[in-house]
């Protein structure tokens, strides 16, 4: 596990988490958990008194599949963190979306940049911002795919996401301490790490804003994990995922 890996990350304290000393009983659905129930998607040991909440430029919608296990998937910090912007869903129950105002985050031959999407998007809006006389853009939702790469292809071409435009991102190498395989590598991202990294893409290209950690939060309990995952293994190098890097 790389030494300091976050080296430009600001996000509040994470050692807040370490309230937190021993598992106690979900109020909602009775199983014990230690910082958060995975199952219902909220704080125990009142973390939720302490924890940031962050404010998004968009919604976020999450479609998870029903076998990703919600222990393992990092999608419920995005719920936890950004309460008000992001919803998990799980495939099929998924929502209706609409190709003017919705896309999602998915790598093909298709796909567009960040970069491009920003251009194209950019010259169709309509939208007017009253108060500073510049456009702003039409998008409503983003959304990402939660699951092993070999269950994407049932979600990505529902007839929910199948029509939408689909988003690439830059490579970034990611943190996670979960193997992915050796054939995706260090740059096939967990889901909150994606959610993050566009999101900073989509600041600095699509709203054309200078990033000043507005969406650092969103990584602070991946961050907590991770330190924690390192100590308990001394340092984290023999771990399966960081074998593959």
């Amino acid at each position: 596990m790389d030494e300091n890996p976050f080296p430009d990350l600001f996000t509040h304290d994470v050692s807040i988490m370490d309230m937190a000393k021993q598992r106690v009983t979900c109020p909602d659905c009775g199983r014990k958990r230690m910082y958060f129930c995975y199952s219902c998607r909220m704080y125990v040991n009142n973390l939720q008194t302490v924890m940031p909440k962050v404010e998004l430029p968009v919604q976020v919608h999450i479609i998870k599949h029903t076998k990703e296990l919600d222990s393992k998937s990092t999608a419920v910090h995005a719920a936890l963190l950004a309460p008000t912007h992001c919803h998990i869903y799980s495939y099929p129950d998924i929502p209706e979306y609409n190709s003017t105002s919705d896309v999602v985050v998915y790598p093909s031959e298709d796909s567009m940049t960040v970069a491009d999407w920003a251009k194209s998007w950019s010259s169709n809006s309509t939208a007017v911002n009253t108060c500073e006389h510049k456009q702003q853009p039409a998008v409503r939702t983003i959304i990402f795919i939660d699951c092993t790469w070999t269950q994407t292809h049932s979600i990505i071409s529902s007839p929910q996401l199948s029509g939408l435009v689909r988003i690439s991102m830059c490579d970034y190498h990611t943190q996670f301490w979960r193997p992915n395989g050796a054939k995706r590598g260090a740059t096939y991202l967990s889901t909150i790490e994606a959610i993050y990294f566009f999101l900073r893409e989509y600041h600095t290209t699509y709203l054309n804003l200078p990033y000043d950690a507005e969406y650092d939060n969103l990584l602070m309990i991946f961050k907590f994990m991770f330190l924690k995952i390192k100590k308990f293994h001394n340092g984290g190098d023999n771990l399966k995922a960081y074998r593959h890097k």
